[in-house]
């Protein structure tokens, strides 16, 4: 009976992990490879320990709170698809990449995703302030504007060729010979 019930409080627990997001939560992470396979502790994994630790940063991410996870380990071997058996000999190598969270130890977070999380949010808002400035960023001052115009037309500095323009078409080469 006892079983029943912490199979149902699991389902709502995941549920809650993975409900849809508000309009403001990104659903999507950057993802950098080159990072991720030279983390020393990446290149010690076993294969089902990399597979769980994508796991637990894709529902990391699309938990209520971007990088986050419940800390209960049967839930996080669970998301991770992994058996006890499995969780018990790979545990610490995941774990060390969601430390539990300062102050709050019914939570653990990924620090990339949370960092990931709030440069994504930064961004957001710059975008939201230039939008409402009109699209575009202000210059301060006219003359930065009538440099940077000047600069572009100035002898020397020549544009990248348009989409579908040779090289030889925008004037970046020179004829040779002459001719």
């Amino acid at each position: 009976m006892g079983s029943g019930w912490q199979a149902q409080q699991i389902e709502l627990d995941l549920k809650l992990i993975s409900s849809p997001m508000k309009a403001a939560k990104s659903p999507a992470f950057q993802f950098y490879p080159g990072d991720f396979l030279s983390s020393s502790t990446v290149q010690l994994m076993e294969p089902q320990e990399v597979g769980a630790y994508l796991l637990l940063m894709c529902h990391a991410w699309q938990s209520n709170r971007h990088g986050y996870l419940p800390s209960c380990e049967d839930r996080l071997r669970r998301l991770a698809r992994l058996t006890v058996k499995q969780w018990q000999r790979s545990r610490v190598i995941i774990l060390d990449k969601f430390p539990e969270v300062s102050g709050e130890p019914e939570w653990r977070y990924n620090p990339r995703l949370v960092r990931e999380a709030e440069k994504q949010a930064l961004r957001r808002e710059n975008l939201a302030a230039n939008g409402r400035k009109g699209g575009r960023p202000s210059f301060k001052d006219l003359d930065t504007r009538e440099y940077l115009d000047n600069e572009s037309q100035s002898e020397g500095c020549k544009l990248p060729p348009k989409v579908g323009q040779s090289k030889l078409e925008s004037g970046s080469l020179t004829k040779l010979n002459g001719s």
